[in-house]
């Protein structure tokens, strides 16, 4: 079988004790590990560290990562720099094969359909970044190969339908409609996502697009995906 594995929302050193615990030997039958975002708390590059060794006892594969909110954008190149044995992926893309399959990922920090309001304090063009992302997302997805199977990794969830026991005043904030749109029109094989802590609907389909949301609180552990 062709095994990825997933992860989100460690918040190390919030949940990094539980993380650690929860890696098992199945683990290490994955072919690449996707790091969807929030990672760390509050932009603590230095906290990503115990979470790669942790992994690395384990698992020796290929690390393919996104930013997530508390990955600051401020904060991007002290992780490329402190942690060069991950591939971070911000609104690119790269092709890697393994067990003859070739997966095409498309990573992205994701959108919003409403910036939270400290974005909206601190980010004067928060939403016409996300206009733009929504539209650079669409092209790269539209480029799919047709030999290949199209990953959508995403930290920010792009659908309703894995935020299901979320707050639905707080939906605004946790996905983007635009985003549903565009999986719809494009679709991918896979979309990988995290963000949302309290969901009690982990995976859906969009037609024939799987969904999975990723989050470490929601799952309690990583998300194993037979591609």
């Amino acid at each position: 079988m062709a095994i990825v594995a997933a992860v989100s929302d460690v918040h190390s050193p919030l949940y990094l004790k539980q993380f650690l615990s929860s890696l098992g030997l199945r683990f290490n039958q994955a072919g690449v590990l996707f790091l969807a975002g929030d990672m760390v708390w509050k932009g603590r590059v230095s906290a990503l560290k115990p979470v790669l060794n942790g992994v690395r006892k384990v698992f020796k594969g290929k690390i393919i990562a996104i930013f997530g909110n508390e990955e600051h954008d401020e904060l991007k190149d002290r992780f490329l720099e402190g942690y060069p044995e991950v591939l971070w992926l911000d609104d690119s893309e790269t092709t890697l094969e393994f067990r003859g399959k070739t997966i095409r990922v498309v990573g992205t920090k994701g959108t919003l359909n409403q910036p939270t309001s400290w974005q909206d304090r601190n980010i004067p063009n928060i939403r016409e970044i996300y206009s733009a992302r929504v539209q650079r997302i669409r092209e790269m997805l539209q480029r799919k190969a047709s030999n290949s199977i199209n990953l959508l990794l995403t930290h920010y969830s792009p659908t309703s339908l894995t935020i299901e026991g979320e707050d639905k005043r707080a939906y605004p904030v946790l996905m983007d409609e635009r985003m549903e749109a565009v999986i719809g029109e494009t679709k991918p094989d896979l979309v990988i996502h995290g963000h949302s802590h309290n969901s009690g609907v982990l995976s859906a389909r969009i037609d024939a697009t799987r969904i999975y949301n990723v989050a470490f609180p929601a799952r309690k552990g990583i998300t194993m995906i037979d591609i």
